[in-house]
C-alpha cells in the first residue's frame, strides 16, 4: 500500500533533508580542511594518516546521502555511483583501524593485539579483491564481520596500553580510553541494525555517519591539540638546540682566546724574564745589568697591565664616572707619566679649548696607550706629534687628537688587523708587548661616544681619536 504525504510535509521533510546534507558535508570539508592544513605545515605521519581516512570517510557519508548523484546527476550514472559508495564502504575499515594501529602504538600497548589488529586491516584489503572478482553481497558480509572482530580486538588494545611517555605532547591515557569509550560502545549501536535486529537498515546507516562525524570531531579537536603542542614542543627543541650551538661556539672561541692569550703571555713574557735571569746570574757590570732588569721587570709589568685592563674592560665601561676633564692637561700629564718621552712630544693645542665631560681614568688609558704605541714603534730619533683640535662631527662638538709618528724597525701595521685583539706587526715582535693597547683603547673610546681610527699618511703613522665635548 503506497500512501502520499501533504506538499507541505514533503516539501518540510526535503528541506530538513537538505539542511542536514549541507551541515554534514560543511563540516567534514571543515575538518579535512583544517587537517590538511596541519599536516602541510608539519608533514606528520600521523597526522597524514587520519587525513586519508577521514577522507574517504567524508566521501563514504556524503555518498550515502547522496550528494554525488544531487551535483554530478547528468555526469555519472546510478550503477556508477553504487559501486563508488560500496568501494568507500569497504575502505573506510582498513584505513580506520590503519589509523587506530599507529595512534594507539604511542601508548605501547600490547604487540599481540596490534599483531591481531594488524592481521584484520590485511583481512580488510582482501575484500576488495572479493568485491572487485566474486561477490558485493559476499564481500560487504565479511567486512562487516571483520568491523564485528576488530571492537574486542580494539578494546583488549586499548586496556593493555601504558600511560604516554611524551607528556605534554600527545594525549594522556585517560583522554585516550575516553575517546575509544565513545567510539567502542556507539559503534555496536549501528551494527545491531545493520544485522537485521535493529529494525530498520537505514537507520544503522544513518548511525554509523552520525557516530563518524562525532568521533572525527573529537579526534580532530585531540590532534589539533597535539599539533599545537607538537608545534611549540619542535619549536623548544629548536631553540635548545640553536643556544646549544650558541654555547658550544661560544665555548670554543674562549677556549681558542685563552690558548692565544696563554701563547702571547708565554712568548712575550719569556724575554723579559730572560734577561732578569741573566742579570741576577752575571756578577760583572751590575748597575748596568740592574738597569736591565728594571726596564724588563718595567716591561712585563705593563703586559700584566694591559691583561688585567682588557679583562676588566666590560667593569671599566660600566661604572663610568663623567666629570670636567681639561683635555691638554691631560695629555702632558699623561707625556710626563711615560719615562724619556717628553723629550720626543711635539704638543699643539688651541689657546681656549672647551671642557669634557668624560671619565677621565678611562680617556687617560686611551691616550697613553697611544703615546706608548708611538714611543715604541716608532723611529727613535724622530718627533711624535700631538695635535689637539675642536672638530664637530654629526652636528656634534667634540675635540680631536691627533698622533703621528715616523715608522720604526717594526714598520707599518696591517690597518684590518690594527684593532684585533692580541695582533702585532711582524717587525714589532722584536719587542715585548701584549697586542692588547690598540684594541682596548677602540673599546674604551667607543664607550666613551667617541671613535678611534687608523688614518696613516704617505710618510707617517697617525692615529685619530675623537671625543664628544658633552657626552651623555
Amino acid at each position: 500500500m503506497v500512501s502520499a504525504a501533504p506538499m507541505d510535509q514533503a516539501l518540510k521533510a526535503s528541506s530538513r533533508e537538505l539542511l542536514w546534507v549541507a551541515l554534514y558535508t560543511s563540516v567534514q570539508v571543515l575538518i579535512l580542511f583544517l587537517l590538511t592544513f596541519m599536516w602541510w605545515s608539519q608533514r606528520d605521519r600521523l597526522l597524514g594518516l587520519y587525513l586519508v581516512r577521514h577522507a574517504v570517510f567524508a566521501a563514504y557519508g556524503t555518498s550515502y546521502l547522496g550528494l554525488p548523484t544531487l551535483v554530478l546527476e547528468d555526469v555519472l550514472t546510478q550503477s556508477f555511483m553504487h559501486h563508488l559508495f560500496v568501494v568507500l564502504v569497504v575502505c573506510v575499515v582498513p584505513l580506520s583501524l590503519r589509523f587506530d594501529v599507529a595512534f594507539l602504538s604511542l601508548y605501547r600497548p600490547h604487540p599481540f593485539w596490534i599483531r591481531l589488529l594488524k592481521v584484520i586491516i590485511w583481512a580488510s584489503a582482501t575484500v576488495m579483491l572479493i568485491l572487485l572478482t566474486v561477490s558485493t553481497q559476499l564481500a560487504l558480509q565479511i567486512n562487516l564481520g571483520l568491523v564485528i572482530a576488530a571492537v574486542p580486538v580494539t578494546l583488549m588494545t586499548l586496556l593493555s596500553t601504558l600511560p604516554i611517555q611524551q607528556k605534554g605532547v600527545f594525549p594522556s591515557r585517560r583522554v585516550m580510553l575516553a575517546y575509544y569509550a565513545v567510539v567502542v560502545s556507539s559503534l555496536p549501536l549501528g551494527l545491531v541494525s545493520l544485522l537485521g535486529k535493529g529494525g530498520f537498515q537505514a537507520w544503522g546507516l544513518y548511525g554509523l555517519i552520525v557516530h563518524g562525524l562525532i568521533t572525527g570531531l573529537l579526534m580532530s579537536t585531540m590532534l589539533l591539540v597535539r599539533s599545537q603542542r607538537l608545534a611549540k614542543h619542535h619549536q623548544q627543541v629548536r631553540w635548545e638546540l640553536r643556544k646549544s650551538q650558541q654555547d658550544m661556539a661560544l665555548e670554543q672561541r674562549r677556549r681558542a682566546e685563552q690558548s692565544q692569550f696563554l701563547h702571547m703571555l708565554m712568548h712575550e713574557l719569556k724575554t723579559p724574564l730572560s734577561i732578569v735571569s741573566m742579570a741576577i746570574g752575571t756578577r760583572s757590570n751590575r748597575e748596568e745589568n740592574l738597569e736591565h732588569a728594571g726596564r724588563a721587570v718595567r716591561d712585563m709589568k705593563a703586559i700584566i697591565e694591559r691583561c688585567v685592563q682588557a679583562d676588566q674592560i666590560g667593569e671599566l665601561t660600566l661604572h663610568q664616572r663623567h666629570e670636567s676633564v681639561d683635555l691638554p692637561a691631560l695629555m702632558v700629564q699623561s707625556v710626563r707619566d711615560i719615562s724619556n718621552l717628553a723629550s720626543r712630544v711635539q704638543l699643539s693645542a688651541p689657546a681656549e679649548v672647551p671642557g669634557l665631560q668624560t671619565d677621565r681614568q678611562l680617556l687617560k688609558i686611551v691616550l697613553t696607550n697611544l703615546l706608548s704605541n708611538a714611543q715604541r714603534y716608532s723611529d727613535e730619533h724622530t718627533p711624535i706629534g700631538v695635535h689637539v683640535t675642536p672638530e664637530d662631527r654629526a652636528l656634534q662638538p667634540g675635540l680631536c687628537v691627533r698622533v703621528v709618528n715616523t715608522p720604526g724597525l717594526a714598520g707599518w701595521p696591517d690597518e684590518r688587523m690594527i684593532f684585533n685583539k692580541y695582533y702585532r706587526a711582524s717587525g714589532a715582535r722584536r719587542q715585548t708587548g701584549s697586542g692588547l693597547g690598540l684594541y682596548l683603547s677602540q673599546q674604551l673610546t667607543q664607550s666613551l661616544g667617541g671613535t678611534l681610527a687608523y688614518a696613516p699618511s704617505e710618510h707617517h703613522v697617525e692615529f685619530v681619536l675623537w671625543i664628544p665635548v658633552v657626552h651623555a
